[in-house]
């Protein structure tokens, strides 16, 4: 399409209400948190991969026994609103919350779709969030290069060597990709890094460490043990460790560290990891990326 010669009439909507082409067989209800599906239909929220948050519904929309987009459903995409929440709190106020259903928010999530700020504080089983793209829209990422990971002591890491080695290496996969790979040996050596907390970390949230990984063979799942240090002199503040259960297939895993440890920048996090002693008997373990997920402050979104 050319550019503009002459003045065009362009339609618009207000903005602050979409109408949006539903999915194949969803039901949504009137007063529903709303999401878009990885197919960019709307359906009720739901803590799932791929998911977007869009916002809550003024009327209901039965497609059950339809096609995508055979109706569409009005969204609000901006207000505050009332919904259940799961262990929520006082000190929880200001933080982003994540969709756990289409009437249900929370704290944390296994798959992070964010819904808005909690803003009021009614009991641990409701509250009250802003919705707003410039609000939810504020997770970032810090990426950890593999070749910033020494050993647990400092060393560096060289060429993995296939065999009895405890100590993991760098490794040439199949597809030409450089990967961190420890043999299965049963004590492995742990790696670190460090890494500065970025100046637009909002410090009233939970940072996550993810790993992308996956097992040479199908027979151990070995626990992903980390610790987590932030700032100089810190006690290990790591949450609860993942367990590499999925196979040869290469999955996401991460870890949570909760919001009461995290600390306003200029700071820097330290975290060390890696499979835990005794589970990898048959397999070798492979760590194809490294990353810090957070949420940045509103007013830098």
């Amino acid at each position: 399409m050319a550019a503009l010669t002459e003045d065009r009439k362009t339609e618009y909507q207000e903005g602050e209400l979409l109408s949006l082409p539903v999915a194949a067989s969803a039901a949504i209800y009137a007063g529903a948190m709303v999401c878009i599906n990885t197919d960019g239909y709307a359906c009720p929220a739901a803590d799932t991969a791929g998911y977007r948050f869009v916002g809550v519904s003024t009327e209901a929309a039965d497609n059950s026994s339809g096609a995508d987009g055979d109706l569409n459903v009005e969204v609000r995409t901006k207000g505050v609103f009332k919904f259940a929440t799961l262990s929520s709190a006082q000190a929880k106020v200001g933080q982003v919350m994540y969709v756990s259903n289409d009437q249900t928010f929370r704290h944390q999530s296994a798959n992070r779709v964010t819904c808005g700020r909690l803003v009021q504080y009614d009991s641990a089983t409701v509250g009250w969030i802003q919705i707003d793209a410039g609000l939810h829209q504020g997770q970032a990422t810090i990426p950890i290069p593999l070749g910033a990971l020494t050993l647990e002591d400092g060393t560096a890491i060289t060429k993995f060597a296939d065999g009895a080695s405890a100590t993991p290496g760098f490794s040439q996969e199949s597809s030409k990709e450089v990967v961190l790979r420890w043999n299965d040996h049963a004590t492995p050596t742990k790696v670190a890094f460090s890494v500065a907390l970025p100046q637009d970390l909002d410090p009233n949230n939970d940072i996550e460490v993810h790993w992308l990984a996956k097992a040479s063979g199908a027979t151990d799942t070995p626990v992903l043990e980390h610790e987590v240090y932030i700032g100089a002199g810190d006690t290990d503040c790591a949450g609860t460790d993942d367990e590499i259960d999925g196979g040869t297939t290469l999955t996401e895993y991460y870890a949570l560290v909760d919001d009461a440890n995290v600390e306003t920048p200029p700071n820097m996090v330290t975290v060390v990891f890696g499979p835990k002693a005794g589970e990898l008997g048959n397999d070798d373990l492979l760590i194809y990326a490294v990353w810090i997920e957070y949420q940045r402050r509103a007013e830098s979104v």
